[in-house]
């Protein structure tokens, strides 16, 4: 995608971001380490257009297969482009081309590969200048042309939106805060140009955030070329001198989509064996919801639907993805279950001190599947669903009996929110997780949290047990069961909380990073 210097080298300001992530940290140590090998393809002619004589699906499609079939060591496929033409709006069927990542991505499972897309760029073309900078961001809520575009809606890749990563070292000396600032001019808060969500049939989109950039706001006006003081650094294309340099500075929601997929990248090399939906499931474990937002985000729940619009599940990490520690603990499965069937996992119980210390003490579970699509279904563009349930105080077999006491619809619409008394299972013995069971379910990539408090949570000091549902939607018979991967993550805030001792006495503890359910 490189044209000349001042509208083109973007896909090199990609792949810099891809191979180095973080290249403001690589020129402050003078240190240049590639964490990952690099291949490139072209989808698009010198002009950033798109080929007229060939579907861009095709293209993908052909680029995909090629790599797959002569570099199999490509695991992660970045995908740093967007049709902005084609903005979702709820209640419409799935974009092609976001549909052929979709079909390649469960194609070739067998070769354990992540798609990570960028959310898509944005500008509120009826608001002026001055009007951008004083409704910043509520626009990107309200103004339906917002919304993620193709193929960001794509359900099994990784869609990531933009951060702004703030004033800091990259302002200018030479501006005065009154006459250059940037729009959203703090680290961590939404870039002014990130597109949200939701995504196909309400799934959330995008599912991560990360730093793509913010506009500068110059003189009354955002200013038009390269963001100096608002962008992040990569490489520039061309380097060779007189007029050459090595670096440049970019934003878009382009640049955060490589740093998720360099994360992707360096978790296979950490673990070569895991498959895609662990990887996936092991990113989104480590996101975070900035805890610096805007003020129309503050006062609300991390996981109010207008913050699951903008963030999806935050920020990820690779250093949490890839570590336990002592007050946080992974216990992860990779497993394979039948179409309209259930599994109970036994989780240890939880330490005394966990309900006991000062502080708060948070379990998540986060399950990521792969099921075949089809984009021109308007019932369902998942033919498989998926959804977990966590319990206490509880059976299995009465876990096991409420499930089966379900008819396949109650199980779509309701799930386990309310237990059959029959079944022995109290409704008070299911944890609640946010967000909403109801929303988690469209997805193919499901993060909920519970938050635990000691004093009002009752607790027999028993396992855990863990209910992973899966069900048809419209699958054919042929397709007998579905790959999946689930996360439990048991976290305490205070440190000396030491979960990681205790639960090692229960799991099976493969490596310091993870231990198996």
């Amino acid at each position: 995608e490189d044209g000349d210097e001042l509208t083109g080298g973007h896909g090199t300001a990609v792949a810099g971001i891809a191979i180095y992530n973080h290249i403001g940290e690589c020129i402050e140590k003078k240190i240049f380490e590639p964490h990952t090998q690099l291949f490139s393809a072209r989808v698009t002619n010198a002009d950033n257009n798109y080929d007229e004589d060939e579907l861009l699906e095709h293209q993908l499609n052909d680029a995909v297969e090629y790599f797959l079939k002569n570099y199999p060591a490509v695991k992660v496929i970045n995908i740093s482009l967007g049709n902005d033409g084609s903005v979702y709006s709820q209640g419409m069927y799935q974009f092609r081309f976001a549909a052929a990542i979709d079909e390649l991505a469960y194609k070739h499972r067998d070769k354990e590969i992540i798609f990570v897309c960028s959310s898509g760029n944005f500008f509120p073309q009826e608001l002026s200048d001055e009007a951008i900078k004083e409704q910043y961001p509520k626009y990107l809520l309200t103004d339906d042309k917002s919304r993620v575009i193709d193929p960001a809606t794509s359900a099994i890749a990784l869609t990531v939106g933009g951060l702004s990563y703030g004033s800091g070292k990259s302002r200018s000396t030479t501006y005065e805060k009154d006459v250059s600032l940037l729009v959203a001019d703090e680290m961590d808060f939404p870039s002014p140009f990130t597109c949200t969500g939701f995504g196909v049939d309400g799934a959330i989109k995008p599912d991560l955030v990360d730093y793509a950039g913010d506009w500068r706001f110059e003189r009354g006006r955002i200013a038009s070329g390269e963001p100096q003081h608002a962008g992040i650094p990569t490489i520039a294309k061309n380097f060779a001198p007189p007029n050459g340099r090595l670096f440049r500075t970019v934003a878009g929601t382009s640049f955060a989509a490589p740093r998720v997929a360099n994360l992707a990248a360096r978790l296979f090399n950490e673990f070569p064996s895991d498959s895609s939906n662990l990887i996936r499931a092991m990113i989104a474990d480590s996101a975070r919801i900035p805890k610096k937002r805007p003020s129309i985000f503050q006062g609300k729940d991390i996981w109010d639907e207008e913050i699951l619009r903008v963030y999806g599940y935050g920020q990820s990490d690779f250093e949490r993805a890839r570590w336990s520690s002592e007050n946080r603990v992974l216990l992860l499965t990779d497993a394979v279950i039948d179409i309209d069937s259930f599994q109970i996992f036994t989780i240890p119980p939880l330490p005394p001190e966990f309900l006991s210390a000062k502080g708060k003490g948070y379990i998540s579970v986060t399950l990521a599947f792969d099921p075949p699509t089809r984009h021109t279904r308007g019932d369902s563009y998942l033919g498989v669903t998926m959804n977990s349930d966590l319990f206490r105080n509880a059976k299995p077999e009465d876990i096991a009996n409420a499930i089966r006491a379900w008819s396949k619809k109650e199980q779509e619409n309701e799930g386990l929110e309310k237990p059959p008394s029959r079944s022995g299972l109290k409704s008070s013995e299911k944890i609640s997780f946010s967000p909403k069971k109801s929303l988690l379910a469209k997805g193919t990539l499901q993060k909920g949290i519970a938050e635990i408090s000691g004093g009002r949570w009752t607790y027999n000091n028993e396992p855990l047990f863990l209910a992973v549902t899966c069900l048809r939607k419209w699958a054919p018979a042929t397709i007998a069961s579905q790959r999946f991967a689930v996360i439990v993550s048991i976290e305490h805030e205070n440190p000396e909380v030491n979960l990681y001792v205790h639960l090692q006495q229960y799991a099976q503890v493969t490596n310091r990073a993870r231990a198996r359910v």
